[in-house]
Formats: C-alpha cells, structure tokens, sequence
C-alpha cells in the first residue's frame, strides 16, 4: 500500500469512526456501560418469568419495547422505494410503473424552483 492510500485509509477510519460505524472499543463500551441505568422489571415480568420458572420452562422475556403500527403512517413512500428492490424476474406491472415514474423524477433535467444557489447542472 502506497503512502497515499495509507493517508486515505487512515482518514477513511476517523471518519467511519466519527460518524459511529465502527464497532466500540472495549474501553469505549465499558464507558457506554457504566453510563447506563439499570432497568427495573415491572411486576408483571416478575410474576411472569416466576410462574414459568414454577412451570419448568424458560421465561420468555422481551427486552424491547413493542413497536406499534399506526394507521395514521404514510407507508407510500416507502412503497415507492421499495419498487427498487425486486429480484431479478419478478413481473409486477405496478412496479414497473413506479420504478418508471421514480426514473423519470431522478432523470428531469429541468432546475427545481427551491434552487437556492441559482447554478446550472
């Protein structure tokens, strides 16, 4: 490896670091760890993971919260994106459209009105 690409590299790393992709230091997690309060278990869990330990089987606990769906989310935009992501032969009419539209939108060569800059493409 060339002295460039070790420059590139090594700030490559910072950045990854910087930015949270990189996995934690044992010293960094150790750090995180002690900054976190315990959890108390709610009565229910107790009573729950005693009586099936009374019954002989695993308690079957949940440490994440339940995450609801709500009626009221606007899920087109995510059924537009996910146009983009079929298996190579899968026929769907719908989707051939909206991949089509979405195509159409990233292409137009014309400026958008926001365009706070005023510079040319």
């Amino acid at each position: 490896m060339n002295e460039a690409d070790r420059y590139w590299k090594e700030r490559a790393d910072k950045l990854r670091r910087f930015k949270g992709l990189c996995p934690l230091t044992p010293q960094e997690a150790e750090e995180a760890l002690k900054k976190i309060s315990p959890r108390k278990p709610s009565e229910h869990e107790i009573d729950s993971i005693v009586n099936s330990i009374c019954r002989g089987e695993l308690p079957d606990i949940d440490h994440q919260p339940a995450i609801e769906w709500s009626p009221d989310a606007n899920c087109q935009e995510i059924d537009s994106e996910a146009v983009l992501f079929r298996n190579e032969g899968e026929t769907d009419d719908g989707g051939e459209q909206l991949e089509n539209e979405l195509l159409e939108e990233l292409l137009d060569d014309e400026q958008p009105e926001g365009d706070a800059d005023h510079v040319e493409d």
